[in-house]
């Protein structure tokens, strides 16, 4: 008698399914795998990326950070994600060793083609900088580098008196021998030898200035809003001041005319390569002037200053102001073999 087998297909069939089953789950979860490891290195990638851009925005645009702050914080946003940098002085300045600061950058991913459920992107970048503070050696109201025409009119349109309530009298005017026609300057006027001296006492590199080796705040115009905090303006030509009250440092690579239109004022530090031309309206100045700066380029090639024709024209010292205004012209050094590239956070 023969036994048939029945049925042995069915088994065999189910058992081949299954395997394929676990065989094709496995490969599923191993590339599943491979998309997530290569997703979260591309992911990290970026926000090293967006954590590195956020310190570098931060050290070049210079923080409103002062010798005697000891933290700073700023929010820096991007098109894939934003960078929450920090600022933190480490050791005070001390003789002339500058301040020590930690800056350290975490940049976050929030955009970018990672899949679904990942973890977003997160890298925190550290640096050391130094604080070199903004610092010009000013020691008068105006100081020309070129020839002065100042009309008194029953006044002192050029004052060396401190208009501040710290009372850090100076000279009104620092000119060369020779170079000054008329009266009107309160405050003692101090004469060096040539012009040439006189530029050599402002400490300004101008040729480097106009080489765009200067990075200021804005140029202008236009005149952005305005704002409480310090900046640095620069004008590539000449230009002439709108009416109202700014404040900051200015620099005027051409002629800076004042009073057009109405009543000007600026608190703090002007820098002019060439020469102030009064337009004949109300015109106030409190902190420092300096003028003729082209002559280091071209010597003895700007035209007289002509201050206080219409009588309405002050151009006063002020210490607090230009102590403030310079803090804008500072700016945080990295030291060298000072990039952390991880920051471990807890």
């Amino acid at each position: 008698m023969r036994t048939e087998s029945r049925g042995f297909v069915l088994p065999t069939t189910l058992m081949v399914m299954a395997l394929l089953t676990v065989m094709l789950t496995a490969a599923f979860i191993l590339i599943s795998a491979e998309y997530r490891t290569t997703d979260n290195a591309l992911a990290m990638s970026r926000a090293h990326a967006i954590a590195q851009a956020g310190l570098e925005n931060y050290m070049s645009r210079y923080p409103s950070i002062t010798p005697t702050s000891t933290y700073d914080s700023v929010h820096v946003v991007f098109g894939s994600g934003y960078a929450e940098v920090v600022a933190q002085r480490l050791v005070a300045s001390s003789g002339s060793h500058p301040t020590l600061w930690l800056i350290r950058s975490t940049g976050v991913q929030t955009a970018g083609g990672t899949l679904t459920g990942q973890t977003t992107g997160r890298r925190v970048v550290a640096q050391l900088a130094v604080l070199n503070p903004g610092k010009l050696p000013l020691k008068s109201a105006f100081v020309a580098a070129n020839p002065l025409v100042v009309a008194a009119n029953g006044g002192n349109p050029i004052s060396g008196d401190d208009a501040c309530l710290f009372n850090v009298d100076t000279a009104g005017l620092t000119i060369a021998a020779g170079d000054l026609s008329g009266s009107g300057v309160q405050g003692g006027i101090r004469t060096l030898p040539s012009r040439a001296t006189v530029l050599d006492s402002t400490h300004v590199d101008w040729a480097s200035l106009l080489a765009g080796n200067f990075t200021p705040d804005y140029v202008v115009p236009p005149w952005p809003a305005p704002s409480l905090a310090n900046r640095v303006y620069y004008a590539p030509g000449d230009l002439t001041l709108p009416t109202g009250t700014r404040w900051g440092v200015l620099v005027v690579q051409g002629d800076l005319t004042l009073g057009s239109g109405g009543a000007t004022e600026w608190d703090g530090v002007v820098l002019v390569g060439g020469r102030i031309i009064e337009a004949g309206g109300s015109i106030t100045v409190h902190g420092s002037v300096t003028t003729g700066l082209n002559n280091l380029i071209n010597p003895n090639s700007v035209p007289p200053d002509s201050v206080n024709q219409a009588g309405n024209s002050e151009y006063r010292w002020d210490s607090c102001w230009t102590a403030l205004q310079q803090l804008s012209m500072g700016s945080l050094s990295p030291l060298r073999n000072g990039f952390i590239n991880t920051w471990s956070t807890y």
